[in-house]
C-alpha cells in the first residue's frame, strides 16, 4: 500500500528539490542553468502547475500541463 502526499512547490523549495532532480542526471542543470527549477516553479499559472509528490516518504517532482492533461514528468519511477 502506498501513502501519497501531493503539494504545489514554492520557489523556496528549490534547494530541497534539486538533489532529487540531480540524483538521476545533471543534464537539465547543464542545459538550463542551476536555477531552472526555481524558474519553472515561479512560472506556474492556471494552466501549468508543478507538483511534488511524496510516495512512502520518497519525494517525486512533476510538471503537469492541466490544459492538455499531459504528464510532463521529469522524473520517473513513481510507485516503483
Amino acid at each position: 500500500m502506498y501513502t501519497v502526499t501531493v503539494s504545489v512547490p514554492r520557489v523556496e523549495d528549490h534547494d530541497d528539490l534539486m538533489p532529487i532532480f540531480n540524483r538521476l542526471t545533471n543534464v537539465l542543470s547543464d542545459k538550463y542553468g542551476d536555477y531552472y527549477l526555481a524558474e519553472l516553479i515561479e512560472s506556474q499559472d492556471e494552466n501549468m502547475k508543478c507538483l511534488v509528490a511524496e510516495v512512502n516518504k520518497i519525494c517525486h517532482a512533476l510538471k503537469v500541463d492541466l490544459v492538455s492533461l499531459v504528464d510532463q514528468s521529469v522524473l520517473t519511477g513513481i510507485g516503483q
